[in-house]
C-alpha cells in the first residue's frame, strides 16, 4: 500500500512538472533531466502510466499534453497557495513569476520557474539575482525574456549561488560570460539565446551537460 502511494505520488509530480514546464519537449530531453541514477528513478514507467491514463499524448518523439489537461495541471499548482505564489511548487506566468522575483518572496518549495515571452505585455523590469537565492530547491529554470534587466548586490554576479538540484536551465540573454563560477553540478541541459558564453561547467567529460545554443528565430527543443 505504501509503495503504491509512493508510485502515484511520483506520477503526480511528473505530471505537474510536464504541465508546468516540460510540455512539448522531446522525450530525450525529458528523460535526461528527470532521471536520477542515485535514487534509481527513471521516468519511462511513470510516463507510460500517464499515457495509459490519457493524461499524456502517445507521441513517439515528444512529451505533450492536450491543452485542457495542461491547464488542469497548472490550475492544481495555482491552488496550492492562491495568494502566495512564492510558496507554490512551480512558478509560471508573467505576473506570478515577476511578483516573486521582485518581492523576494520565493521559498524552497519552488522547483521550477517558467517565464515566456509576451511581446504585447512585456515590460521593462529590473530583477535582483538574490531573488533566486531563496529558491534552493530549483530543478528547472526557463527565462525566455528580452526586456528584463538583472542586477546583483554581489560584485561577482552569481558566484555566490548554489543550484545543487538544478537539472535544466534555459535563459535567453544570460547576462554573464562564464558558468564556471556558478555551482550547479547536477545540471544536464543548458540553453542560451546567443553564443556568448566563454566557459562551461568545470566537470569531467563523462558528466558534461548537454549544452544547446540557439537563436530566438531557431529554437531547439
Amino acid at each position: 500500500m505504501k509503495q503504491g502511494r509512493h508510485y502515484l505520488n511520483r506520477a503526480k509530480n511528473l505530471f505537474l512538472d510536464i504541465a508546468c514546464f516540460l510540455n512539448g519537449m522531446t522525450k530525450k530531453i525529458v528523460f535526461k533531466v528527470l532521471q536520477d541514477e542515485e535514487s534509481g528513478f527513471f521516468p519511462d514507467i511513470e510516463i507510460q502510466y500517464l499515457v495509459d491514463k490519457g493524461l499524456i499524448k502517445n507521441h513517439i518523439f515528444y512529451v505533450t499534453l492536450h491543452n485542457v489537461i495542461m491547464e488542469m495541471g497548472q490550475e492544481l499548482v495555482s491552488q496550492e497557495y492562491p495568494d502566495e505564489p512564492g510558496k507554490r511548487t512551480r512558478l509560471m506566468g508573467q505576473r506570478d513569476v515577476l511578483c516573486v522575483l521582485r518581492d523576494y518572496s520565493g521559498t524552497d518549495s519552488v522547483r521550477s520557474i517558467n517565464l515566456n515571452y509576451n511581446h504585447q505585455r512585456e515590460e521593462e523590469v529590473t530583477v535582483q539575482f538574490e531573488a533566486l537565492k531563496k529558491m534552493s530547491s530549483l530543478r528547472f529554470i526557463m527565462l525566455r525574456v528580452s526586456k528584463r534587466q538583472w542586477s546583483s548586490s554581489s560584485n561577482d554576479g552569481m558566484s555566490c549561488y548554489t543550484f545543487k538540484h538544478l537539472k535544466y536551465m534555459e535563459w535567453d540573454w544570460f547576462p554573464f560570460k562564464s558558468l564556471d563560477s556558478i555551482d550547479m553540478g547536477n545540471v544536464v541541459v543548458i540553453k542560451f539565446a546567443i553564443k556568448h558564453i566563454e566557459k562551461t561547467l568545470g566537470r569531467s567529460q563523462g558528466n558534461d551537460p548537454l549544452i544547446i545554443y540557439f537563436h530566438e528565430s531557431d529554437k531547439i527543443y
